[in-house]
């Protein structure tokens, strides 16, 4: 059945509605999934989660999501693209996506409240200047240690200076960061990028972090040995950073979003299946099989076991944590024993150890706990703690509120972020009559998209002798390849907001401005656009539908956001 180009199928259990039904609102980018919310009209609104397909030259993506219908819609939004997603209906999704609504409104709700707390009589601001990026975030981090073993003092060095660094300066007030040395960036910027690069050169200590087996966030190398006081006093240095991720309003991804949930919430708020569900799926499917079902014996029927079976989860999650255990053993087992094995399951699987207590941990969390917190209420100034600020308050819908939908899986994640206006003033210098500026600010989003939709560097002897690692140019993804379907959108939010993730609450309506008035402005989401006769030859010819041909325009944006990356302030 076709209407108007797009193809409707029927699934099982669900209607077809026609395609004049739909309006097609929203891109939201969900954890490793995109999130497509779509609005029927006069009825409710709708998501739905999209899966790779696993063909790999597929030019679809197969879509399980809630909703009434199935339907295709274009992967590359131009018109004259025909390939598409198909929109499949289930359950389980629309509770998920309700619990990041509500999560969203606790971590906003909780945002405004740790803002509240400034001293009567603020200290000076910590002030943090280096020639490079690299050079800051190493000198945040030595000043980070210094604070933890209790030793503070100014840092001066050839390349950076640190001044001001103290318990009271960290928690009343952001830092005054800058970069540069011949043209010097300030600002939410210039933070953004030596903060989220210092926070990945600590995780990137393969002796103390580690990723876990099914997500791509960190959590502490908990040793089989007593931990020596040095060790403490470096987890309490790494606790310190995530509490000044929160009081200096950056990002605390890469961490894992369940370590943060058990600092601050306990065991019962990291194991949290909602929160699971809606931060680290595959984690929350794979503990979801545990405990499994019983089922009468085979050569008892009146004795009950547990149903379990080599090669597949819960059995595979017993093994990989539970050593020299028998399939005989888990079939067995008592409810009791059952019940204290899930602890076991869920410690190994999140944190990479049996047991959530660890001194360890409780190091993290001595860091992590500001106290000496300030703010006036009801005319007397009160002195809280970090933990403090969440008593009574949801700690697993906060923090999934921080942390999902913060990743990048392709462009589709950043289209309902791009807002681009004309500012073109007839009056003003330059100003070229013959150049029509509504049409070609258009067609420049248009080829825009279409260059964040393609992988790879633009085929051009420009890029011949470009590294073939990401390393090169994201402050914080070395592990994604040039060839990921994320690498040229991670690149563009790299240029336009010195981080590599998505904006905290990017889903509730956070824009990316455009303007036409090219220089990107990281502490504002902003870029300006100057069209001109030699853009404006870039868009002249029909934008091809295969995203492998490049175009001039590729190569003039590509090579814009590789400049970006190396210095502030590029055109």
């Amino acid at each position: 059945m076709e209407e108007k180009g797009l193809e409707l199928r029927n699934v099982e259990g669900l209607a077809v509605l026609p395609e004049a039904a739909f309006d097609l609102t929203t891109f939201e980018h969900a954890w490793q999934f995109l999130v497509v919310k779509y609005t029927a009209r006069n009825e409710d609104s709708y998501g739905a989660t999209l899966h790779p397909q696993t063909d790999p030259h597929s030019s679809c993506l197969t879509v399980a999501g809630m909703g009434r219908s199935a339907k295709k819609i274009p992967r590359f939004p131009p018109p004259h693209s025909e390939k598409g997603l198909i929109i499949i209906g289930t359950d389980s999704l629309g509770d998920t996506l309700a619990y990041l609504e509500r999560a969203s409104e606790a971590a906003d709700s909780w945002l405004v409240h740790l803002r509240s707390y400034q001293p009567a009589f603020p200290p000076n601001n910590v002030r943090l200047e280096a020639s490079t990026v690299e050079d800051g975030a190493k000198a945040l981090l030595e000043a980070v240690q210094c604070l933890a073993a209790g030793t503070v003092a100014d840092l001066i060095g050839d390349t950076f200076e640190v001044l001001y660094f103290t318990e009271e300066a960290s928690a009343a007030r952001t830092p005054h960061v800058t970069i540069g040395d011949r043209i010097q960036a300030v600002g939410p910027g210039p933070l953004r990028a030596v903060f989220g690069r210092a926070l990945q050169i600590m995780v990137e200590d393969e002796t103390h972090w580690m990723k876990t087996s099914d997500d791509c966030y960190y959590t502490p190398v908990i040793p089989g040995m007593p931990t020596v006081a040095s060790e403490l006093t470096y987890f309490k240095s790494c606790g310190i950073m995530l509490r000044l991720a929160f009081l200096w309003k950056q990002n605390v991804i890469p961490i894992s979003p369940m370590l943060l949930a058990l600092l601050i919430g306990g065991p019962e708020a990291a194991l949290d299946r909602s929160f699971l569900a809606a931060v680290a799926p595959e984690l929350a499917s794979r503990l979801a099989t545990w405990p499994p079902p019983r089922v009468p014996s085979s050569t008892n029927p009146q004795r009950l076991v547990y149903d379990v079976s080599l090669g597949q989860d819960p059995m595979n999650l017993v093994m990989e944590f539970v050593a020299n255990t028998q399939i005989a053993h888990i079939r067995s087992l008592s409810i009791d024993a059952a019940e204290e094995l899930t602890k076991i399951i869920s410690s190994g699987l999140l944190f990479q150890t049996r047991e959530m207590r660890h001194p360890i941990f409780d190091a993290l969390q001595e860091g992590l706990n500001c106290r000496n917190l300030e703010r006036v209420h009801m005319g007397s100034q009160v002195t809280s703690t970090l933990l403090d600020t969440f008593d009574g308050r949801p700690v697993p819908q906060i923090i999934a509120g921080l942390c999902a939908n913060r990743r990048i899986v392709n462009y589709a994640a950043l289209i309902p972020m791009l807002e681009h206006q004309v500012l073109v003033d007839g009056s003003e210098p330059g100003f070229d009559s013959s150049l029509a500026y509504n049409e070609l600010s258009t067609r420049w989003m248009q080829a825009l998209q279409r260059y964040l939709s393609g992988t790879g560097h633009p085929n051009h002897s420009m890029f011949t002798q470009t590294p073939d690692d990401s390393n090169h140019f994201l402050s914080a993804r070395a592990s994604l390849s040039p060839q990921a379907e994320a690498f040229r959108p991670t690149l563009f939010m790299q240029a336009i907001s010195d981080s590599v993730y998505l904006p905290q609450g990017s889903s509730n309506g956070d824009k990316i401005h455009i303007n036409f008035d090219v220089c990107f402005h990281t502490c504002s989401l902003t870029m300006d656009v100057l069209i001109s006769e030699g853009v404006a030859s870039l868009l002249e010819d029909e934008l091809p539908s295969d995203n492998l041909i490049t175009t001039q325009f590729d190569v003039y944006i590509h090579a814009l956001l590789l400049n970006a990356q190396e210095e502030y302030n590029a055109v």
